[in-house]
């Protein structure tokens, strides 16, 4: 059961703030257009979701090493300084 929570909780958090702000946004349209009203505190929210959503993916993407890399200064450099280079 941990282990399905170890690998799956970062996943399951991102699903869920990417719903959260589909609802809010859903929401806030439909009340500014048709109630003639919008929410003090939707914005808040979607900007917190989003704030998540970006650290959340970013934790996501480490694990998964899934990382853009830039290998063009490995690529110019020769075989023996291209190993060594972090990049």
């Amino acid at each position: 059961m941990f282990k399905l929570v170890d690998e799956h909780f970062e996943e399951a958090l991102i699903v869920a703030l990417m719903a959260v702000m589909s609802l809010l946004i859903g929401l806030q349209i439909f009340m500014r257009y048709v109630m003639g009203a919008s929410l003090s505190w939707s914005g808040g929210t979607g900007a917190l979701s989003v704030h998540l959503g970006h650290y959340l993916g970013i934790a996501y993407a480490v694990r998964m090493d899934a990382h853009i890399r830039v290998a063009m200064v490995s690529d110019l450099l020769p075989l023996r300084g291209g190993r060594r280079c972090a990049c």
